[in-house]
């Protein structure tokens, strides 16, 4: 019965913190650590962690001043003592059997990290149901099944969804084996993570299980980290020479291209006027330089996004904006 330690950062979220907190004390599988860090909170969240931890033994609380979500992660790594290691955002939740299926998957293969599936999803402004939008990945994506291993190699397109850090669970000697940590970044921290835990797998068990489900909302990390948004070019060099570094890059780097430039569109489009100009231009120049260092123009033509990134490079930041706003209105 290995113990799974949950790591949990929380920063104003007493609105949603009891859920989260109620399915993890409800999981089946009960060899469970669940390390809170309340990140400098100004709300009721302190109090609500003090409460439940009252009531269940399970739960640790370490309280320091706001230092950011990839400290509080860390920290609580640092405090953990279970053999695996998970992420769960506060304002989230994760169905009751889901780590009860990680112990029957470890029960009869040996592996670093296993993945299960989760959904996004937020309320109607009506606050009525839930409505879900995306599952993290998709079975499709790998050359692999339902309950097999793999690595990299097997996956088609490493960037197409699967990209969270919180719908895993990894061997902690695994973490320790590659120093993994979070590193102070504003934006996508856990692609970058993610990325090279991705890279240094010799096994990943794949469980295509609806478990986790992230909730989106207008308080959500991406929706309130507009004024830093120019901290993704370094980030993205980061990632690709983690892919270099692995041996990935080229077999990854059309995919690596695509993505990137979908999150160069992503960003861009939900900018306020007074930022999207120099964005633009940033994110222009650094598409430009990666085309130039050996990509192929017959399979640039047949990516999916191809016109939409040839406009982008083509045409001024208010051309762009223009024809394809309404695109992304509907």
């Amino acid at each position: 019965m290995p113990k799974l330690s949950i790591i949990i950062p929380v920063y104003n979220h007493e609105e949603y913190l009891e859920q989260c907190l109620n399915s993890l004390l409800a999981q089946t599988y009960k060899n469970l650590e669940i390390v809170c860090i309340d990140d400098g909170s100004s709300d009721n969240s302190l109090n609500i962690l003090e409460r439940y931890k009252t009531l269940d033994g399970r739960i640790t609380v370490i309280s320091q001043q706001n230092r950011g979500q990839y400290a509080a992660r860390n920290i609580g790594v640092s405090h953990s003592t279970g053999d695996w290691i998970t992420f769960v955002d506060c304002d989230d939740w994760v169905d009751v059997n889901c780590y009860e299926e990680f112990h029957k998957a470890l029960e009869n293969n040996d592996f670093e990290i296993f993945m299960f599936n989760g959904t996004s999803f937020t309320k109607n402004e009506n606050n009525s149901n839930d409505v879900s939008l995306q599952d993290f990945f998709f079975i499709e994506n790998w050359n692999k099944k339902d309950g097999e291993l793999c690595t990299f190699k097997d996956c088609k397109n490493p960037f197409e969804g699967n990209l969270s850090v919180y719908n895993k669970i990894y061997k902690r000697e695994f973490l320790e084996k590659y120093n993994l940590k979070f590193e102070k970044s504003s934006f996508l921290e856990d692609e970058l993570y993610w990325i090279e835990a991705f890279c240094a797998a010799k096994s990943i068990y794949l469980c295509d299980k609806r478990f986790y489900f992230y909730r989106q909302h207008k308080n959500s990390t991406m929706h309130t980290l507009k004024e830093k948004v120019f901290d993704v070019f370094p980030v993205f060099e980061k990632i690709k020479q983690k892919l270099i570094e692995y041996n990935y890059f080229d077999m990854a780097k059309y995919a690596f291209l695509q993505h990137k430039f979908r999150q160069f569109a992503f960003f861009f489009f939900t900018l306020p006027s007074d930022m999207r100009e120099q964005f633009f231009h940033n994110a222009k120049n650094d598409l430009a330089y990666e085309l130039s260092h050996g990509y192929n123009m017959d399979i640039l033509k047949n990516l999916k996004d191809n016109r939409l990134l040839f406009d982008f490079l083509n045409l001024n930041s208010n051309e762009f904006f223009q024809k394809y706003i309404s695109c992304v209105k509907s």
